[in-house]
């Protein structure tokens, strides 16, 4: 199993790249495929999540769905609650950066008689660099963020690869994986136990190391009911991997997920 950890001198590494980045994106030059006008869409739908990663009990919640760009500059998508910059592209690449806010806290002890002891994982900020390909049917996209709430989250990186077929020109369905890696300080506050946790919680001490952490099969349809309003759903089924998986942390190590929305396309 691969093993890796973020110090001081590659957090520094990673702001760096960051920051180089940014900076290509001032001096990358405009080819014509990004126009100065907004697009995007709007919405919000209904989906079922666990509890918290390794909950055995599902909540369901209400979801907003946020997409919008202008010229080079975008909002939400993979950025979340966030914002971000397509700085150069090569090819059929996009690379750039966007900074996010979690909508969410990883962990709340009041999600779960089986948290008690554990202490709460706060929602976090984070600084991410970004790969995203398109072409024909195929699609694929990784990013790399660090925590920069303060919030002890440490590096968490995530890669997707989704096929696209559209049987209809206003329907499309797509199915596909993404796996998510966390460096050692964000299995340590997710899934580990401390001696302090371990004596108020009465679990094991655990110590959680970095690596694979999740592995999902996501799939999903989009149906264009008009000119501008889309109807959408998403199913994935995940399961926890390595030291996630086998924390004493999880009660359930398969993690499933499911939503529909609807949005409004300009």
């Amino acid at each position: 199993m691969h093993r890796f950890s973020l110090n001081k001198k590659s957090s520094r590494t990673a702001a760096l790249a960051l920051l180089l980045a940014l900076s290509a994106a001032q001096a990358s030059a405009d080819d014509g495929r990004y126009q100065n006008q907004w697009a995007g869409l709007v919405g919000a739908g209904v989906g079922v999540i666990p509890d918290y990663v390794g909950s055995a009990h599902t909540k369901t919640e209400l979801q907003p769905l946020l997409k919008i760009s202008y010229g080079r500059f975008f909002a939400g998508g993979d950025a979340g609650l966030g914002v971000g910059y397509n700085a150069f592209d090569v090819g059929d690449a996009v690379f750039g950066a966007f900074l996010t806010r979690a909508l969410d806290a990883p962990r709340d002890t009041a999600d779960s008689p089986h948290l008690h002891g554990l202490g709460d994982v706060d929602a976090t900020s984070r600084a991410a660099l970004f790969a995203d390909y398109s072409h024909g049917w195929l699609r694929a996209a990784a990013n790399v963020g660090w925590d920069v709430g303060g919030n002890k989250q440490g590096m968490l990186a995530k890669l997707s690869v989704d096929a696209v077929y559209h049987p209809t020109p206003r329907l499309s369905l797509s199915a596909g994986t993404q796996l998510i890696f966390g460096n050692a300080q964000y299995e340590r506050t997710l899934f580990g136990v401390d001696a302090g946790q371990s004596s108020r919680s009465g679990l094991p001490v655990y110590a959680a190391k970095g690596g694979l952490s999740q592995a999902t099969l996501v799939l999903g349809a989009n149906y264009a009911l008009s000119k501008n309003w889309l109807a959408s759903a998403r199913v994935s089924v995940g399961r926890l991997e390595g030291d996630s998986g086998a924390s004493p942390v999880v009660e359930k190590k398969v993690q499933d997920s499911y939503g529909a929305y609807l949005a409004y396309q300009f």
